[in-house]
């Protein structure tokens, strides 16, 4: 599945489940990692995070957004290179 929501940051979302979302920051203007309450507003609002987490890809790397009830909380490092790879960890 490939959709793109926009915040402040534009991102593609290129997978979801009923336990994870994961994006892809596509750099454009304002990143995931600096616009992280409002991709975490956004993904809420158009995809509903409970009971699921969000990775998200950057600097060639998957990374965590840590969320509790549509806001924002912190990052968790993955540091995983690819999907599949940050997707087993979980």
């Amino acid at each position: 599945m490939l959709r793109k929501i926009k915040s402040n940051a534009v991102f593609d979302v290129i997978h979801t489940d009923h336990r994870v979302i994961a994006i892809d920051d596509l750099y454009v203007g304002t990143t995931v990692t600096n616009d992280a309450e409002n991709v975490i507003r956004a993904l809420d609002r158009d995809l509903g995070l409970k009971g699921r987490r969000v990775i998200y890809h950057t600097n060639g790397r998957w990374d965590e957004l840590i969320h509790e009830d549509g806001e924002f909380v912190c990052f968790a490092f993955i540091g995983k290179p690819t999907l599949e790879d940050a997707l087993e960890i979980l």
